[in-house]
Parts: structure tokens; sequence; C-alpha cells
């Protein structure tokens, strides 16, 4: 039934290459998805050496990332990721009404296909968003990742309409698991910690992330923070210097970035 379909596998080259397992096929749907299972040597868990990054996952910037080595942070732009939502979301409500209208039902396979390329694209995003965080661990030599990650953060949004659909619909929790399962392959650690305070502190006041020191007045748009002795950082690059401190003691000092380079994820 495959028609001389065949499939080189490209993973026979890593270095990491162990041992081939198995094929899956697996219906889904209208078509059939092949799963090819095999087994990779996994690094030894770094020692700590003291090299630390922050990850502070958003929706306008996907994620920012800073260091605590002074070298340049970056922020990974997750406006694609809201072109493709908008776009699903203006077509679903469009093929809606007209399945309602047309046939009374409120779903068709057209809008199930539409769905499932939808989460195609976000999950191949997504997939090179967080290899291009764990390239730049390796670059730094970074042994440990800390990611603010609050259990309910989605029950509780109280964004705008039109964010929070953006907050609601992209799956933060699977690009969270593709950085673990990717950080694990390298031997870098990850640590999830909760991120209450974090944007509403001050990582330049050197203030401790809690409930005493909030206030989010020096957030005077969602772009940049002001501390009280007026130096201007990024807002999100605040938040992610921010949880470390909730794991590990950092401070600032002048050599610290303040303004991120945003990366593009082609």
């Amino acid at each position: 039934m495959f028609q001389g379909f065949t499939i080189k596998p490209n993973f026979i080259n890593r270095k990491d290459f162990v041992s081939f397992q198995q094929v899956r096929i697996i219906p889904h749907k209208n078509k059939l998805v092949i799963e090819i299972v095999y087994n990779i040597c996994i690094a030894n868990q770094k020692e700590n050496n003291g090299r630390y990054i922050g990850i502070d996952i958003g929706v306008a910037n996907l994620a920012a990332v800073c260091n605590n080595m002074k070298e340049s942070a970056i922020i990974i732009n997750g406006k694609p990721l809201k072109s493709i939502n908008q776009y699903y979301n203006k077509k679903i409500s469009h093929y809606r009404e007209i399945c309602k209208r047309l046939n009374g039902k409120d779903y068709s396979r057209k809008m199930d296909r539409l769905t499932e390329k939808r989460n195609q694209k976000i999950d191949d995003y997504m997939h090179k968003a967080s290899r291009t965080i764990i390239e730049y661990c390796e670059k730094l030599d970074i042994n440990t990742i800390v990611i603010g990650k609050n259990s309910e953060w989605k029950q509780n949004s109280k964004l705008s309409k039109r964010v929070n659909q953006h907050f609601i619909q992209i799956p933060f929790a699977r690009f969270i698991q593709m950085i673990q399962y990717k950080a694990i392959e390298k031997g870098i650690a990850v640590i999830l910690t909760e991120e209450s305070y974090t944007s509403g502190t001050s990582f330049i006041d050197n203030e401790e992330p809690v409930k005493s020191n909030y206030n989010k007045a020096r957030r005077v748009h969602r772009g940049l923070f002001v501390a009280e002795n007026k130096v201007e950082i990024n807002a999100d690059l605040n938040g992610a210097y921010q949880i470390i401190k909730k794991v590990f003691p950092i401070k600032w000092d002048r050599g610290c970035a303040l303004h991120p380079f945003v990366v593009n994820i082609a």
C-alpha cells in the first residue's frame, strides 16, 4: 500500500546514536503516522559550575532568556505563533458559520484538517525554538536552566480578551517539555519554579521576588521596566533574572545585559 515509499533516517548519523528500536504505524484520522523509535546515549549530568539561565515564558515574547555570566541575553520571538493562531481562529470562525448555516453542525472535516495543520505548525515552531535555547546553553556552557511556571496560570489569566485567546491556545507546557528532554540529552538540569512577583520586582535594585517588594507601576508598559534609579531594562528580561533568583542567589551589576537580542525562528 505504500507504493515504493521509503524513509531514510538521519538519526543514524548522530554522534550519540546507539541502536534502532522499532517502527510504529499508527492510524490517525485520514492518514497514517509513522513513528521511528531509536536509542541514544544520554550525557551525564553536568556538575554545578555556577552558570545558569532563566526563562520567562510569554506570548509576544515566547521566551526571554537571561544568564548570570554577563553575556548577551536573547528573546525568542513569539509573534509568528500569534499569527498562526490569529489566522486559525479567523478561518475556524468563518467555516463554523458556513457549516452551521448549511448543515446545522458545528464542525466539519475541513475544520478538522485546519486544526491539524495549525497544531503541526505550532509544534514545529516550538521544536525549533527549544533547540535554539539548548544551543544557547551549550555555547555558554550552562549547567542549569530555571523556568518560571505556575501550575494554574492559564485558569487565572486576566489579560485582554484578544491576548488571553492566544495565551490559552498556545501549549506552553508542551514547550517546556521540549526544553526539558532536549536539555537532558545534553546533561543540562532543568528546574521549574513558580514565577510569582517576578514581573513587579526589580532585579536592578536587587529586590527579592516577594510580595512586599512588588510594585507593578515600575513596568511602564509591557516591554519596559524602570528601576528606582531610573535604569531601564526589558520587562521580560527583568522577570527572567528574578526567576533565576527564585532558585539561585544572584545580584545585578553593570555587566548584566539589560536589553536582549530578538531571535526570529526560521
